[in-house]
């Protein structure tokens, strides 16, 4: 009797997960990304109408770009992202030392040019 109840209360929930697993409506995944809207400074120049034609921007491309960023497993030993010469505190460059610090924190022949403005 007690077997019985045990599978009958299994077979209910079972049964209930799967009506609604079957219920679910379609979400259209993929869902279409968030439109961010492109705000030009007062004084400064509109891009050029082909810089955004087939790249719109969106939140989560721009989400994706900050992670992008700052994500230290695409470097060659891991353990270096491009925030780490291109700081944010200055202003997206580096102003501490002459030269950028590489792999292995060998020095570079150049320092990190400031990334700012970069759509013109």
């Amino acid at each position: 009797m007690k077997a019985r109840v045990i599978l009958l209360l299994c077979v209910t929930v079972m049964s209930g997960a799967l009506w609604m697993g079957a219920t679910v409506p379609d979400l259209g995944y993929p869902l279409p990304p968030d439109p961010l809207p492109l705000q030009v400074p007062a004084g400064w120049p509109k891009p050029l109408p082909q810089v955004f034609a087939k790249n719109k921007p969106t939140e989560q491309g721009f989400q994706l770009g900050k992670k992008l960023f700052y994500d230290q497993r695409l470097s060659k030993n891991g353990q270096v992202s491009c925030a780490n010469c291109h700081q944010q505190f200055a202003a997206f460059a580096t102003f501490d030392h002459d030269l950028s610090h590489g792999l292995n924190d060998v020095l570079g022949k150049r320092n990190a040019p400031a990334l700012m403005n970069l759509a013109w």
